[in-house]
């Protein structure tokens, strides 16, 4: 086997070591494969005397295309991006055309087929990736296995981004490391100078890649005040006078909200807060050219915007945009060209009424419908029909759970916030981030990523960065593989990308079992672990009494009798196993809590679910979040008091 390789950017190299090392494994035949770089893809296939014709992309750097030709009987092929990552993605689909599954983040939930026939390895497929953005943000608790996996997957499946919150990942190493939540893991260290020690090597593991970076967001207001807290924790020590000065003056009084310096906003009137926080980015950005998109967010709640006498004069997203174009200035005096990610939440969802993004060019809106509900996805929408934006009234805002306000709010900055246009625009949802544990099939949840995803484009969005726990494969990976294959070919039918997804998982009655779950995921809610719906719900409540049968017939079919498997599908149908158990028991906690049984539901959670995903993270940390699922299912039977 051969592998010539036009450039040696590290992403053309790792494509040519991956594409060796399972072709090999596959038992490939005496095959020449040509791998290689060409920004414009029609131009380099028209000197090869290939005729193909490849839409023009906005930036051969950010919108991945490639092209895939293999003639096994001949022995050779050649596959090509118009960047270097395109070229691994195309590497990994390659594999995929001919056999290769990759289900899961790690190497053990990969299929890799032996082939016996050279025709086998034939493929051919041109692809232009429909969204621009597609990657995950790190959030639950993680260790350093758990973002290696991840990282490594990601390519695999067609994502080509990830997004590191904060400027260090300690606060999402350590919930892991201290292993809040399980009953059975001692606790272990980690501090911040572990989290500083190992960002090289995952940066490294990036840029070996030619992944998009995107990096920060939380944490500029704890700098700006001058702490070290780079997470949600309280702050230790109290800030002096002026300092004090900084902060947004909320109830007539200038302090940490909530005792955080994270949530806590700034005095943005003020022009020493603005020119600390200007010097914290220029300097951030001096230490970490690498960076492709730096995420500039305020506080991390809302209703505690500032209400000094000049602030009250503009709206908080019209001193946001005053901050925002001292940023692009100074950037461009020091000849920085990284892109500024801003973003619509809380809030800052009420568009700016008077200020503009001046330079487009240098921003990107993230659009962060935090409230949301999950019932309806955004291909369900009309976008000449959105209702009406919520009049703005300073820290009482309410905001909206239905889908088509959410929307309105973009569509309304869109209109007004950019004095010309050209701007970029991507969805930072949260699919993986709590509404999954309102749907223990996932297929639900992952129905509304497929649909979201068909309509980014008539929205004026571009993409996605799902914040999610990397851990969201109980008892399958189907909402993150659905999210990362439908936004690089939005056409996709979910109903036959999910049966061929399960036929991978558990072989042929895997078409048996899909229809099954995604008949008991209709019976779930997203939305109730949301905090979105009230918690006493009789409805909801005789929702469970059918899926608690449903679960049954479900049960009979996981514990019949089969043979032939892969070791991979056996492993599928032990987890759906260990997935009954803790669904049945997920049931009886809803139907307490739907009934307003708190003390009874909390019984359950306690003595029951709490040990059983404790002792099922102690047999695979790689299946799910113990510390995010405690939190947030706890939390909603706690909301019910």
């Amino acid at each position: 086997m051969n592998i010539i390789r036009t450039q040696d950017f590290p992403p053309v190299r790792l494509a040519s070591e991956e594409l060796y090392k399972y072709l090999l494994r596959m038992g490939a035949p005496r095959l020449e494969l040509t791998l290689g770089v060409e920004p414009d893809l029609t131009l380099g296939l028209g000197s090869r005397g290939i005729s193909a014709a490849f839409p023009l992309v906005e930036d051969t750097a950010l919108d991945d295309q490639y092209f895939i030709r293999v003639d096994g009987e001949a022995g050779e092929g050649l596959i090509l991006g118009n960047n270097p990552r395109a070229v691994l993605l195309a590497a990994y689909r390659y594999l995929t055309l001919i056999g290769c599954r990759f289900l899961a983040p790690g190497l053990e939930n990969e299929s890799i087929p032996l082939l016996t026939d050279p025709a086998a390895f034939s493929a051919e497929e041109c692809v232009t990736a429909d969204l621009r953005h597609r990657g995950v943000c790190l959030e639950g608790a993680d260790s350093i296995d758990d973002i290696l996996r991840f990282i490594d997957w990601s390519p695999k499946v067609g994502y080509n981004s990830f997004f590191f919150q904060f400027e260090y990942p300690k606060t999402f190493l350590e919930r892991y490391y201290q292993h809040l939540g399980s009953t059975l893991m001692a606790p272990q260290p980690f501090t911040m100078e572990d989290a500083v020690r190992l960002m090289p090597f995952f940066d490294e593991e990036l840029k070996k890649r030619g992944m998009i970076q995107h990096r920060v967001g939380h944490g500029w207001t704890s700098k700006v005040l001058g702490y070290a807290e780079t997470g949600w924790e309280i702050a230790e020590k109290p800030a002096d006078e002026e300092t004090t000065s900084l902060m947004a003056m909320v109830n007539g009084k200038r302090e940490l909200w909530g005792g955080i310096p994270t949530n806590t906003n700034l005095c943005l009137s003020n022009p020493l807060a603005r020119q600390r926080f200007t010097t914290q980015v220029v300097n951030y950005l001096r230490k970490n050219p690498s960076v492709d998109y730096l995420h500039i967010w305020l506080a991390d709640d809302h209703n505690n915007s500032c209400e000094c006498e000049n602030c009250r004069k503009k709206r908080p997203s019209d001193w946001y945009v005053i901050l925002l174009n001292q940023l692009d200035e100074a950037l461009t005096r020091e000849r920085i060209s990284t892109r500024l990610v801003m973003l619509a939440y809380f809030d800052l969802l009420w568009e700016p009424a008077e200020e503009k993004i001046l330079h487009p060019e240098r921003f990107m809106l993230m659009f962060a419908p935090y409230t949301r509900s999950f019932r309806r996805s955004f291909s369900e929408i009309d976008p000449e029909n959105l209702p009406q934006e919520p009049a703005f009234d300073l820290n009482h805002q309410k905001t909206p759970g239905d889908v088509e306000t959410n929307l309105k709010f973009l569509t309304q900055w869109q209109k007004h916030a950019f004095a010309s246009k050209g701007f970029d625009c991507f969805d930072y949802d949260y699919y993986m981030g709590r509404a999954h544990y309102g749907d223990p099939t996932y297929v639900r949840i992952a129905k509304t990523i497929a649909g979201d995803m068909r309509s980014q484009k008539r929205f004026g969005m571009n993409g996605y960065n799902s914040c999610q726990e990397l851990r969201a494969q109980f008892p399958n990976a189907l909402a993150n593989y659905t999210l990362a294959r439908c936004s690089v070919d939005t056409s996709l039918d979910f109903t036959a990308l999910a049966n061929e997804f399960y036929r991978d998982c558990y072989g042929s009655e895997g078409e048996e079992l899909f229809p099954l779950m995604d008949e008991m995921s209709e019976l779930f809610s997203p939305d109730y672990v949301m905090l979105g719906s009230p918690r006493k719900d009789p409805v909801y409540h005789e929702n469970m009494k059918e899926a608690s049968e449903l679960l049954k017939n479900i049960e009979v079919l996981v514990r019949r009798e089969r043979s032939g498997l892969t070791t991979l599908q056996t492993k599928h149908w032990k987890k759906m196993e260990q997935w009954i158990v803790y669904t049945e028991i997920y049931i009886r906690i809803m139907l307490h809590t739907t009934a307003e049984e708190i003390e009874e539901a909390m019984d359950i959670f306690e003595k029951e679910c709490m040990p059983l995903i404790s002792a099922l993270e102690l047999e695979d940390p790689s299946t799910l979040d113990v510390y995010r699922l405690h939190q947030i299912v706890g939390r909603t039977i706690q909301q019910a008091r």
